[in-house]
């Protein structure tokens, strides 16, 4: 009754955005488990400036399809790369038949980068170690994935640490599917671990 009572002021307000939003908020009130009220509710927020309620909205609604991207363009927008990668990489590691593991990994690993390669705003090595971490864990999945190889070996030569680099660029000489990738990265390994690089070339 009390959601049939909503749906019919819903209709009475017509276009009313922020009275469609306090409507929608009761809505989800009344049954949380409507996920459909809660995306729409996140989409008036965004709509009326307040992403930060639109955000607290989804949380709240579980794993779906619809509630994970609506999450994940918010983040986009407020730049909160990193916590769109541990969303992707949360769903990844999930145990459901709902989604497909290895393309959140993917796209946890695209949205660790992506966090690693803004401009610094504290804690920029954690978010390098974060990416590589990432990366890593689309090649247990793809050990072929040449994304994932590059990534690993671009991050490590941001971040400046040799023995990480020296371990990437050994994986793309183990695994790249081309002889040109392979040869690439041994000579610049070998070039690394004659300048100290603490690693033994293979």
């Amino acid at each position: 009754a009390a959601l049939w009572r909503l749906r019919a002021l819903e209709r009475e307000k017509g276009g009313d955005e922020r009275a469609l939003l306090e409507l929608t908020s009761a809505r989800i009130q009344v049954d949380g488990d409507r996920q459909r009220d809660r995306v729409r509710f996140a989409e008036l927020a965004v709509a009326a400036g307040d992403r930060k309620a639109a955000l607290a909205a989804l949380e709240g609604g579980g794993a779906s399809p619809a509630i994970v991207e609506s999450r994940a363009a918010i983040l986009a927008s407020l730049g909160r790369d990193q916590a769109r990668g541990k969303l992707f990489a949360e769903l990844a590691a999930a145990d459901s038949d709902r989604i497909d593991p290895d393309v959140y990994a993917l796209r946890a690993a695209l949205a660790f980068e992506e966090a690693a390669l803004s401009p610094p705003v504290g804690g920029h090595a954690a978010a390098t170690n974060e990416a590589i971490a990432a990366w890593n864990q689309v090649l247990e999945r793809a050990p072929e994935c040449e994304r994932a190889l590059g990534g690993t070996v671009r991050l490590a030569a941001r971040y400046g640490d040799l023995e990480v680099l020296v371990d990437a660029l050994g994986r793309v000489q183990e695994r790249a599917t081309t002889a040109a990738a392979k040869v690439s990265a041994a000579l610049e390994r070998a070039h690394l671990i004659g300048h100290g690089a603490n690693a033994d070339l293979e």
